[in-house]
């Protein structure tokens, strides 16, 4: 709705603007137009000179040659008449003309046309000069107004330029709401498209094809939505069902190779085999089970058991329990809380935050097989609880990953494994950012940052 205002108002102040604008131009050009119009017009300048070059000589009157000059620029006769209206002068004037006129014609010649001729006249010292322009060369009219409403000119001019206004802002406000009354629904369309809500928009009208487009794509997203949910649910039981019939077999194995790697019968050899197989059927567990969990949190299906969590005791444990679980002497692990980090608490699951932070770990283990030092920073500050893992190993390609709550898509890692890919789905779910910097030979950088909104 506010969108549609928004381009209502913009429209109507665009076309009531330009009808102003319109309206002010031809005041101008009508100003303009009456300047040119004149008393003081080219034409009677002409006939000035000419009337100042015709000259009596004792020959009779005669036209300089200035003035011969300025009479063929315009005009196609001329003559010069005395009191009695009898021509003592005359230059190309027609056969037919007679040689006196009457008053009457006189008095036409001032304002009108003398057969067909636009005529003018001029005084002369010894009479009347009258010349002639070509027939349809000029349009003459006799205009008479009142003293009174001339004095009122500026007011009607006020009154004419303000109703135009008025009725041009008005022709803006009904097509403007015409417009609006069909680009709305379109609008509200458009927002719907977004949260795949069917359409039905009317496609009669101004805009009836965009609208019909419209409905066409809702059916087309809805169809391509329900085509992914199926696509994914088929993926998910997939997923989940694989995970379980896995399961059972590898419980198996993993139980005779324990039993065969603890029998004294057998030969070291064969007992370190047997260990072999116990360890590799674990990492598979392990595969099984974050394959089954970054599918369920990637679909939303793990449920979050959210918590008052102090991140400072659960990365205490995950580190003693990755100590006692026998981490090479080649690796060392540093822990640095700040004093406010070792008190503070999260809203989490407290399940989901200690995976994370162990994942991170066992990446630095994992793809630093010559050892490192992993150092574990925790801070806070006024809007979010973070936890740093660090690691001094050889890192990889140089690059820099940020998932933040607002990514829709979950990357997966190639060179990290599950793990990473798991982390990044957890601090998504908790509305949190993941930020991964690496770079060749100096080593990996985790950042989880947990938003402090939540806490308490």
């Amino acid at each position: 709705m506010k969108s549609g205002l928004k381009i209502f108002t913009r429209y109507v102040s665009s076309a009531a603007g330009i009808a102003l604008v319109l309206v002010i131009v031809n005041f101008m050009l009508v100003f303009f137009w009456l300047v040119r119009t004149r008393n003081d017009s080219p034409v009677r300048l002409n006939l000035a000179e000419i009337s100042e070059s015709i000259i009596r000589t004792n020959q009779g009157f005669q036209i300089s040659s200035d003035g011969e000059k300025a009479f063929k620029d315009m005009y196609v006769w001329g003559m010069l008449l005395d009191d009695s209206g009898k021509v003592i002068w005359s230059k190309n004037i027609p056969q037919d003309f007679p040689s006196s006129f009457t008053v009457k014609e006189v008095a036409s010649f001032s304002r009108w046309y003398y057969r067909n001729y636009p005529t003018y006249v001029w005084d002369h010292p010894d009479g009347l000069l009258v010349v002639g322009r070509p027939p349809n060369s000029t349009w003459k009219h006799a205009i008479e107004m009142p003293v009174d409403t001339m004095g009122y000119m500026p007011i009607w001019i006020g009154m004419v330029f303000l109703i135009n206004a008025f009725v041009a802002l008005f022709l803006a406000l009904v097509l403007g709401w015409r417009m609006f009354k069909s680009i709305n629904p379109l609008l509200d369309g458009i927002k719907k498209l977004s949260t795949l809500q069917p359409l039905s928009l009317k496609t009669g009208g101004l805009l009836g094809d965009l609208a019909d487009k419209l409905n066409q794509t809702s059916k087309q997203l809805i169809q391509q939505e329900e085509a992914l949910k199926k696509r994914d649910t088929a993926r998910t039981n997939w997923i989940s069902g694989i995970s379980h019939d896995i399961r059972t077999p590898l419980s198996m194995v993993m139980g005779y190779a324990s039993q065969l790697e603890e029998n004294t019968s057998l030969s070291e050899e064969n007992q370190n085999k047997a260990g072999i197989i116990r360890r590799q059927s674990e990492k598979i567990k392990k595969l099984v089970n974050d394959l089954n969990l970054a599918s369920k949190l990637e679909y939303d299906m793990q449920p979050l058991r959210m918590t008052k969590v102090q991140p400072a005791e659960l990365v205490r444990q995950v580190v003693a329990d990755k100590l006692n679980n026998g981490l090479p002497a080649i690796f060392s692990i540093q822990l640095d809380i700040t004093e406010k980090a070792q008190t503070e608490n999260i809203s989490g699951d407290e399940a989901l935050i200690q995976r994370a932070v162990l994942n991170l770990l066992d990446n630095c283990v994992q793809h630093n097989p010559d050892g490192c030092s992993i150092d574990i920073q925790l801070d806070v500050d006024r809007s979010s609880y973070t936890i740093i893992v660090t690691d001094d190993g050889k890192g990889c390609q140089d690059k820099q990953l940020s998932v933040s709550e607002e990514s829709e898509n979950v990357d997966y890692y190639p060179e990290k494994g599950l793990g990473l890919t798991i982390v990044h789905q957890i601090m998504k779910s908790h509305r949190g950012t993941f930020i991964l910097k690496s770079q060749q030979n100096q080593g990996c950088s985790a950042i989880l940052q947990f938003p402090k909104q939540e806490s308490e």
